[in-house]
């Protein structure tokens, strides 16, 4: 039954109907649906990222008028893609592209690799520079554990821990980094507004920029 279900076209209806739901509670609600970012691209692959096959369809979800922006996974060693660091630069400019054709953000939600720090640092780094030169919106590391006194929090093979100063600083750097593209589109879309409202003869007297 759940493999009858699992079509693009189910889940479309399926996000539709819920997304229209909680828009009716409340319009200015943003909604997204929190995928991992699977294609639908191409039936001929089998690789199942891009054929469909998880009855997934990025592109297909993020252009549902009640999807305001997407979100995608990038865990490249658990899906078995390789190589880990240039297949995920790849990863996310065909996300961003959906992004920019569709002119709705998308963020990386969740990413990670096992491994060492010192692999791990070079290969975020990697990843984390292709996501700003792609205008990711959003880059949200997975995850983050703690130093108990009765041990380490859980560590699934993802976890940063306080000390490791390559990884921690790695991540302050693109949130900074982030915040700045942020606060710059901001600026830059509040400026297309207001020169839109003028060009119609809008008064905008409270907009500041």
């Amino acid at each position: 039954m759940v493999r009858l279900w699992r079509s693009p076209a189910n889940f479309f209806r399926f996000f539709e109907d819920q997304a229209t739901y909680i828009k009716s509670l409340d319009s200015n609600h943003l909604v997204a649906i929190g995928d991992e970012g699977f294609f639908a691209s191409t039936t001929s692959s089998s690789d199942f990222l891009y054929n469909g096959g998880s009855g997934m369809n990025f592109t297909g979800n993020l252009e549902l008028s009640s999807i305001d922006f997407g979100t995608f996974h990038q865990y490249p060693v658990g899906w078995g893609e390789s190589p880990t660091t240039s297949w995920g630069e790849t990863w996310i400019e065909e996300h961003a592209a959906v992004q920019k054709s569709l002119n709705k953000p998308v963020i990386l939600e969740e990413f990670g690799i096992p491994g060492s720090v010192s692999v791990k640092a070079t290969t975020y780094e990697a990843w984390y520079s292709t996501a700003e030169s792609s205008k990711l919106p959003g880059v949200m590391y997975w995850q983050f554990g703690d130093l108990l006194s009765g041990g380490n929090s859980t560590d699934d093979g993802f976890t940063i821990y306080p000390g490791q100063t390559s990884l921690i600083n790695l991540i302050e750097a693109n949130a900074k980094a982030q915040s700045a593209l942020n606060v710059a589109a901001t600026k830059r879309d509040n400026i297309i507004d207001v020169a839109a409202k003028l060009s119609r003869g809008t008064p905008n007297r409270q907009h500041r920029l």
